[in-house]
């Protein structure tokens, strides 16, 4: 198996600011913190499949912001 040259190694995270509406999904996303290398591309793209539980205001569900980071370790 061939060695990743250590200049092309990634070790970081992206952090997104995102939106979850009252259904649980994410609606509105934004990159905070990104890395190179079309990482920060690679974590929007799967946001789309992701669920939360949506925050509560009087035993209803509502929208709510939340930041999430996503960590890289490609070695």
């Amino acid at each position: 198996m061939a060695r990743i040259p250590k200049e092309r190694r990634i070790d970081g995270a992206v952090v997104v600011q995102i939106l979850v509406g009252s259904d649980g999904r994410i609606h509105r996303s934004r990159i905070v913190r990104g890395l190179e290398k079309g990482l920060d591309e690679n974590a929007l793209r799967v946001l789309p499949i992701w669920r939360f539980k949506p925050g509560e205001q009087d035993d209803r569900p509502v929208a709510s912001s939340a930041r999430i980071e996503m960590n890289f370790h490609i070695i």
